[in-house]
């Protein structure tokens, strides 16, 4: 709970003992960046990113993250049930890539970088980085399953604003991507089989100004224990199912 107390500067946090109610002061002037991605994980999503708040929403699964300085915690939003927990980015397991990888042959997560070198993609400075399944792992006779299994693969991720890297790993684990330097945008994996697939595909970028009220938890959410609680609830129990059916 303390960490609630420490982003009463940016988010406007339901009252209670630990976690006094806090109006935003940050800077009205700032723009805040947008990428408007799409993700076989999780469908479309929305980026909305400043030097000192990050907000990511999945609407086909009605939740929200927000992280914020300067402890840069994860805010996991129900925007449907309008519940939310606080959980310590450090330690982050989103329960949503971690369900749908048992579904996921193609899961990228254990492609290695092997290469790295400045790009562009929709306007952004960007850096690409090459993947390859390690070595030992590519040589093994490979049944019938392990040819939908990735080998080889390409990652932007936008440097733009340095954050802290467990923030761009909350954000890379809750879509689906390797961990890297920055904010990932887009990830084209190659499967055992020759066919390609994007993974993460950003559709467009651009600015606008800054909002407080999308960097913070609104008065009417509950708050529960965990990720699960609001996994769990009654609205994401229909989104998982209609994933899996």
């Amino acid at each position: 709970m303390a960490g609630l107390a420490l982003t009463a500067n940016l988010l406007h946090i339901p009252s209670s003992p630990a976690a006094p109610a806090a109006h935003s002061t940050a800077p009205a002037l700032e723009k805040t960046l947008v990428l408007r991605q799409y993700s076989l994980l999780n469908g479309k999503t929305t980026l909305k990113l400043t030097r000192q708040a990050v907000r990511l929403e999945i609407p086909f699964r009605r939740v929200s993250l927000i992280l914020c300085a300067p402890d840069w915690d994860v805010l996991f939003l129900n925007d449907q049930s309008k519940i939310y927990c606080h959980c310590p980015a450090a330690t982050w397991r989103t329960p949503i890539a971690s369900g749908a990888a048992l579904f996921r042959p193609g899961d990228p997560c254990n492609l290695k970088t092997v290469g790295s070198e400045s790009a562009e993609l929709k306007g952004l400075t960007c850096k690409k980085y090459i993947l390859q399944l390690p070595a030992a792992a590519n040589e093994k006779g490979l049944h019938t399953w392990q040819r939908l299994t990735v080998n080889s693969g390409e990652l932007y991720v936008f440097e733009g604003k340095k954050y802290l890297p467990r923030v761009c790993t909350v954000i890379s684990r809750t879509l689906g991507t390797l961990p890297a330097s920055g904010i990932p945008l887009s990830l084209t994996v190659t499967n055992n089989n020759g066919s390609h697939s994007e993974e993460v595909k950003l559709e467009e970028q651009n600015e606008v100004p800054f909002k407080a009220s999308d960097f913070q938890v609104p008065k009417n959410y509950q708050q529960v224990t965990g990720p699960n609680e609001v996994v769990h609830s009654d609205a994401m129990n229909e989104g998982l199912s209609e994933l899996l059916h």
